[in-house]
């Protein structure tokens, strides 16, 4: 969970962001950016503490790949990537100046394959979400419901 969740702010695509560089992070070391186990200093580590470099626990990994996830990571989120389309420019110029071989040597064991599946989760996702607000035309006006909570009202255009 970004930092901003945890205290409570309202959240935007940086927030993604951070997740998707907590996911990054994972794959690259094999551990979590924070190993805390006790949910108080779990949220203080997130909150206060940088991670551990990423190279720190795996020499294989780029320079460049470390600099993206630690930018994801970034406590700030006007210091991260302002939305997933931005680092995926990164990824995919890193991407291309990585062959193969250094792909599989630069990652944890296994996180290639999570690689693949986690890209394939979110396209599938992110084509029913698509999907599914086309074909209900979500309004872009909320309706109070008689409880005082907010919902989206939807309605064929």
């Amino acid at each position: 969970m970004p930092p901003e969740q945890l205290r409570g702010e309202s959240v935007d695509a940086r927030a993604d962001v951070y997740t998707i560089g907590a996911v990054l992070y994972e794959m690259a070391t094999g551990h979590r950016a924070f190993q805390e186990v006790l949910a108080s200093r779990l949220i203080d580590a997130i909150l206060h503490l940088p991670p551990v470099t990423p190279r720190a626990l795996n020499p294989r990994v780029s320079r460049e790949l470390e600099t993206i996830i630690l930018k994801c990571l970034d406590k700030d989120p006007d210091r991260r990537y302002q939305s997933a389309k931005e680092l995926l420019v990164d990824l995919r110029r890193l991407g291309s100046s990585m062959n193969l071989a250094e792909a599989r040597t630069t990652l944890a064991p296994r996180a290639l394959w999570r690689i693949i599946l986690l890209g394939a989760a979110i396209a599938a996702v992110a084509i029913v979400v698509w999907a599914l607000l086309l074909r209900r035309g979500i309004s872009q006006q909320p309706a109070a419901t008689s409880a005082g909570n907010w919902v989206l009202v939807g309605g064929l255009p």
